[in-house]
């Protein structure tokens, strides 16, 4: 049987974001699949880092309609996303249930709570399943906010569970992108089937990126180290802890590139005005090409997540992108991301959130005895991102011609 599918995603935009490349990577698994008779996806235009020119309303792609549906600026400022969102939702859960005719299942990819719970609505309202791709754990993560670690704050965090539970418990499959989700214990105790189709590599990248497997690997002499991050510069990444000393210690031995945008812009500005410093550059979110340019261009990566204990057990899209070019990244994480990234990236740097002492001499090993050779040629293949989405695919429509799938909606 084929299948006639309702996407739900908050983000589907032309910049450099994660659930972007999610979801732009199962529209292609979708045009391929025989399966999957045509497709309505339900999306926002783009708005993270501020509205873009050029991108149409509604689109038509092969078996493919995209709706995009207007939400005001948020950024990055929690009431600003929920405000956002509440946008977001109503649009589409009108015309979900306006159009409930034109699809036979839903499937919502859920960064946050938001689209994991419009798609639970939708599901209820139009009595068809929902399909739910995790990549966040909500109830978790807000708790290294101040506010929900008082007794009020932690009510809610109650009540986000019990949703996050109920929605779980709904869904008739469901994937995590990280497999330290399975360890939260109020998802434990569902004894669910759920599958683990992580974030993978993008065919942009590898198909983009420079050859350096000729570059001579000898002492940095007479030239500055690039270093550069891309995306959300924010409170849960913390870059201000190392960016910072890391500039003041080096000056014009390393440049340091920030791409993105985020809560902490303003707290890193301060930074670079109170120091002096000159070899940091900010640079706005930039669309894929434009980033192919910069990751080309540079000598190593920087990835960091503050240290929280929710952030332990999220697996960031941005060690697939780094991945899948041969060159050093520095990667302060812990948890989950810390042993993948161990045993599938042996030759990044691993280092505690905010240690720059150990960064430093990392670094200086570079300066002194020149690039490591890297080869992450198995890596990029175990993890291309078309390959996990055709199979997550494979998995959604197994499950759509189980036998019982149509009953308990």
């Amino acid at each position: 049987a084929t299948i006639r599918l309702l996407i739900l995603s908050f983000y589907f935009t032309p910049d450099f974001c994660a659930g972007s490349f999610r979801t732009q990577a199962l529209l292609n698994a979708i045009k391929k699949n025989k399966a999957i008779k045509q497709a309505l996806i339900y999306t926002t235009l783009p708005q993270r880092y501020g509205h873009m020119a050029g991108i149409p309303k509604y689109e038509k792609l092969s078996n493919i309609n995209i709706v995009r549906f207007y939400t005001p600026e948020h950024k990055n400022s929690f009431l600003g996303q929920f405000i956002s969102y509440c946008y977001f939702a109503t649009s589409a859960l009108k015309h979900a249930y306006l159009n409930r005719r034109n699809y036979d299942c839903i499937f919502a990819t859920s960064s946050r709570l938001g689209t994991g719970f419009l798609g639970y609505l939708v599901s209820k309202i139009t009595r068809k399943h929902l399909n739910l791709d995790v990549r966040d754990i909500f109830s978790d993560n807000i708790q290294s906010l101040q506010f929900f670690k008082r007794f009020i704050g932690q009510i809610f965090v109650r009540i986000f569970r019990s949703i996050e539970k109920r929605i779980i418990y709904h869904a008739k499959w469901m994937n995590f992108v990280s497999p330290g989700f399975f360890t939260y214990p109020h998802i434990k105790k569902l004894d669910k089937n759920i599958d683990l189709f992580t974030n993978g590599i993008d065919e942009i990248f590898v198909n983009n990126r420079k050859d350096i497997s000729q570059v001579v690997h000898t002492k940095v002499e007479n030239r500055s180290i690039t270093i550069t991050y891309a995306g959300n510069i924010g409170f849960g990444q913390g870059l201000e802890l190392i960016v910072l000393p890391l500039a003041t210690h080096y000056k014009d031995k390393i440049y340091i590139q920030l791409i993105g945008d985020g809560s902490s812009v303003t707290l890193i500005k301060k930074g670079i005005a109170n120091k002096g410093i000159n070899n940091i550059q900010l640079i706005p979110p930039v669309d894929r090409s434009k980033l192919l340019e910069y990751y080309n261009n540079t000598d190593m990566f920087l990835l960091q997540l503050n240290d929280i204990p929710a952030f332990k057990k999220v697996l960031p899209s941005k060690i697939f992108d780094y991945g899948s070019f041969d060159k050093p990244i520095l990667a302060g994480v812990q948890g989950v991301a810390n042993a993948f990234i161990k045993e599938n990236l042996p030759d990044a740097f691993l280092f505690d959130p905010g240690d720059v002492n150990s960064v430093v001499k990392y670094i200086d090993s570079i300066i002194e005895n020149g690039f490591p050779l890297i080869n992450n040629e198995v890596f990029i293949e175990k993890y291309s991102r078309n390959n996990i989405m055709n199979d997550m695919l494979n998995s959604i429509v197994s499950c759509h011609n189980e036998k019982d799938y149509f009953d308990n909606v």
